[in-house]
């Protein structure tokens, strides 16, 4: 019997998302129901266990919060015993279910980035792709190779957010606009990420650096439309560092390039090297899109057990062991 505990309290306090505690009760509901032992606490002890779970992660750059400390000592209490830890995050198809009216989230063992976490997706069940893709009305579309027009689209990350390992946005696009333009001269249309508080502030910082360099910084907009895919119609590619946005795009056929590309789940299906924006690659994503379908479960199917059933498998460290892509 494999003994897995819940934390209600790495939810943030003031939480208002009813989906958060029932990510925490119904993963528990759902190890109890394949006959393992689950405990939801309300606690703010660690409690020995085979398993821990927690909503949300943390990184080395989280504010010293009580909920953040929290998920910070559950997961390295459970690392430093040899125990696992299931980090459960964002959808990675949110373009398509921007308002989680699905309940998909993301399920993995001791991290949330390739490398580093387990998602228990190396053999994927070709069948969770196609259920997905029904639920969501996503279509694995055919490549956009080298069209003639179109502009790259430069997809933003939260200012300093915990993926950008601490990079500013600003810095960011300084580097990436930099290294395109040594490429090509073709527009770039810049999206700002809808969280983050500081757009006005990079709005006019790079009204200055079209000033200062228009060479460099010339034939740049900035996207005003809410909805990603109203930004992907026209696009010739797409540029991010390692966030959703650049999954989406990929499905949707737009060569992608990635600027962290270590750390992107679209690693395997995308370009590295801006000296390609011109001369695309075609990758073949039917592995990959399996494999994205077997990390993200419905709320109702963690409450099932059928995320656990799947999951226990990989409960144990020496399980993973066999478990990396070759």
């Amino acid at each position: 019997m494999i003994t897995v505990i819940s934390y209600m309290k790495v939810i943030p306090p003031g939480n208002k998302n009813p989906q958060k505690p029932m990510i925490i009760r119904n993963f528990i509901e759902g190890v109890n129901r394949c006959g393992d032992k689950g405990l939801v606490t309300s606690s703010k002890q660690i409690i020995e266990a085979d398993v821990a779970v927690i909503q949300g992660f943390v990184h080395k750059s989280s504010k010293n919060t009580p909920h953040l400390n929290l998920r910070k000592n559950i997961f390295e209490n459970q690392i430093r015993k040899g125990k696992r830890c299931i980090i459960v995050d964002s959808s990675l198809f949110l373009w398509k279910d921007p308002a989680q009216l699905r309940g998909y989230l993301r399920y993995g063992y001791d991290g949330i980035f390739p490398g580093t976490a387990e998602y228990c997706n190396v053999h994927p069940d070709p069948e969770r792709w196609k259920k997905i893709s029904k639920d969501l009305n996503i279509e694995l579309k055919p490549w956009r190779l080298n069209q003639k027009e179109g502009h790259i689209l430069l997809c933003c990350q939260r200012d300093g957010g915990w993926s950008m390992d601490g990079k500013g946005v600003q810095e960011w696009i300084k580097e990436t606009v930099t290294q395109i333009r040594m490429h090509t001269k073709r527009t770039i249309l810049i999206r700002f990420h809808p969280g983050d508080k500081n757009t006005t502030t990079h709005r006019h910082v790079l009204a200055q650096w079209m000033k200062g360099d228009p060479t460099t910084f010339s034939d740049i907009f900035i996207s005003q439309t809410k909805s990603l895919q109203e930004d992907f119609h026209t696009a010739h590619s797409l540029v991010g560092h390692n966030s959703s946005p650049t999954c989406a795009s990929v499905i949707e056929g737009i060569p992608t390039f990635l600027t962290d590309a270590s750390r992107a789940q679209a690693s395997t299906v995308a370009h590295h090297q801006f000296n390609e924006i011109e001369d695309h690659k075609s990758f073949d994503r039917q592995l990959f899109v399996e494999r994205l379908a077997q990390m993200h479960w419905t709320l109702e199917e963690v409450k099932n057990g059928q995320c656990w059933l799947h999951m226990r498998k990989w409960a144990t460290k020496s399980a993973s062991s066999t478990s990396q892509p070759a």
